[in-house]
């Protein structure tokens, strides 16, 4: 349910054909906010904009940075070898439509076990890992 609601979403939709948002994604940061009681994820798709929107176009992005924001959390834990670290992840639905957020590679691993996720934004960057943006 929770992949499908993402993967769904509008925006995303109307950059790519095909959205295969959890596999190979780079994983850009992981931000705890406030008392933990939310976290940030901020990861790159690595296959290109199929439809850039004009605006992307200008400034040079080809590539999409997806902010996915986890409230009431219940359990976390973090692996970070090296910074952007290439990840395959997945969602999973327990205890009535609570949320786990898996995501694996060979330098990091992340676990996130919420009440919701929700995408917070979708911009553009000129390359994966890229860490220059213009909000």
């Amino acid at each position: 349910m929770w992949r499908e609601e993402l993967e769904g979403n509008k925006f995303l939709s109307m950059l790519f054909d095909d959205v295969a948002l959890f596999d190979g994604m780079v994983l850009c940061g992981v931000y705890v906010v406030g008392s933990g009681q939310m976290i940030d994820v901020y990861f790159d798709i690595p296959t290109p904009v199929d439809h850039p929107p004009k605006k992307w176009q200008q400034q040079g992005f080809t590539f999409a940075r997806v902010d996915i924001t986890f409230d009431v959390i219940r359990e976390f834990s973090v692996r970070l070898d090296r910074p952007y670290a290439a990840v395959d992840a997945e969602f999973y639905e327990f205890n009535n439509n609570h949320v786990r957020f898996v995501a694996h590679g060979v330098d990091a691993d992340l676990d996130i076990a919420s009440y919701g996720a929700f995408i917070q934004r979708i911009r553009g960057v000129r390359a994966v890992g890229d860490p220059f943006r213009v909000w």
